[in-house]
């Protein structure tokens, strides 16, 4: 088990700007200079014990658009979070088409676009997140409009919301100009902040260029929802934190030690930091937390990998994202090195099958991944031993068919 340090500055910027009962050494770090040398293939047999594949109905009610930007696994239903205004609800088992969470339109439970999406396995509640927030059960009843408060004239609650309980709510912040008090803020149903977690690295506006830059995930944030509670963190900063219950407070719980790889927080062309590393995407179960991170040059297996942009258009590019486990119980974390070239995730071991990329985790600790039918044929090809079993699963998949759901459990 390796030992854990966390820069003494780093320890004065925590405690001044949110309390805590723990002490520097009690943080889970990774430490992104150290780490770059400890690349591992991991079998998906030390996380589960069974793979099953779910073909998603395909019928001209439920297609899948081209880009997915969520899909999540609860109350044996797959929710399906793509281009459209609302989320397509299958079987978890047999992949049968349900129903839709929300429509189209401008009126009552309708929406022009979909922001982001929240879905609450403990209270059954969907957040629906674009200009106006919807909120809706498990089995698509619209419960309501949910009003955000007003904070000061310099910043205002923006998307995601996510529902903390019955009475609490959690929305990211938006800033106008160059100094960023708060980062979240905790509100009621009457639209009464009652906590907020406090901004201690302020991303800095550009100002050479009229318009301001402002990139929502990176510097107003995102959640997720760990094997314990609500997360929170910023693409272009180093801590996560977790929702207090008891302090009604969001408290740092995990850190990531970028070194020399940590953003200038300056947007300006040409500021930023060349060899920038920064967190993208986090997933959490009892025991591990997989991490993933954009880098510029940093991956030692860059692969050819394509994109549908925000125009709609299909994007080539290198990709350089590397991702990671830590392992709570043991302190450890390493990068994972890509057991077929050209497929990150997790080297399947239980039936041949593609590498388990987790991009999703169900309250019950099921890792999640999906493909496109016909990427999921394309990466099958590049595969050395499928099983049987697997072979079987392929032959009955078209390239036209909706997404192909991985389960592992």
């Amino acid at each position: 088990m390796k030992t854990i340090h966390i820069f003494f500055i780093l320890f004065l910027i925590l405690s001044s700007c949110t309390p805590s009962n723990k002490s520097e050494s009690e943080f889970p770090t990774i430490d992104i200079e150290e780490e770059l040398g400890n690349f591992q293939i991991s079998k998906l047999s030390e996380f589960a014990s069974s793979i099953r594949y779910v073909r998603l109905e395909t019928h001209e009610d439920c297609l899948v658009t081209a880009r997915i930007k969520g899909l999540y696994l609860e109350d044996n239903k797959i929710f399906v979070f793509d281009d459209e205004p609302y989320l397509k609800v299958f079987d978890a088992k047999t992949g049968e088409y349900l129903y839709n969470v929300g429509a189209k339109g401008q009126g009552p439970r309708e929406l022009p676009f979909l922001f982001s999406v929240d879905l609450n396995p403990y209270e059954k509640k969907i957040m629906l997140c674009a200009r106006n927030i919807h909120q809706f059960d498990f089995n698509g009843s619209f419960l309501g409009k949910i009003e955000c408060p007003p904070i000061n004239d310099n910043e205002r609650v923006t998307q995601p919301v996510v529902t903390i309980d019955e009475k609490c709510f959690a929305g990211t912040v938006m800033h106008y100009g160059e100094d960023q008090r708060n980062m979240v803020v905790l509100f009621n149903g009457e639209q009464e902040i009652i906590g907020s977690l406090k901004c201690y690295d302020n991303p800095v506006q550009p100002t050479v260029i009229s318009s301001k830059v402002w990139n929502q995930f990176d510097q107003g944030g995102s959640f997720y929802r760990g094997a314990e509670g609500i997360r929170y963190f910023r693409g272009y900063t180093d801590t996560i934190y977790a929702y207090n219950k008891e302090e009604v407070a969001f408290s740092p719980f995990f850190i990531i030690d970028y070194g020399k790889y940590k953003s200038t927080l300056k947007f300006n062309p040409g500021e930023e930091n060349p060899n920038l590393i920064k967190i993208s995407r986090v997933q959490e179960n009892d025991r591990y937390i997989f991490v993933h991170f954009t880098t510029q040059n940093a991956s030692p297996e860059p692969y050819e990998d394509e994109v549908i942009g925000l125009d709609d258009q299909l994007h080539k590019f290198l990709n350089h994202s590397i991702a990671g486990i830590f392992d709570k119980l043991e302190e450890s974390f390493h990068f994972l090195r890509q057991p077929v070239p050209g497929i990150p995730g997790l080297a399947n071991d239980i039936d041949g099958g593609l590498p388990l990329f987790v991009r999703n985790v169900s309250s019950n600790n099921q890792l999640i991944d999906y493909y496109h039918a016909d990427k999921f044929l394309e990466k099958v090809a590049l595969l050395p031993n499928p099983d049987n079993s697997f072979t079987e699963i392929i032959n009955s998949i078209t390239e036209d068919d909706n997404p192909i759901v991985i389960i592992a459990e």
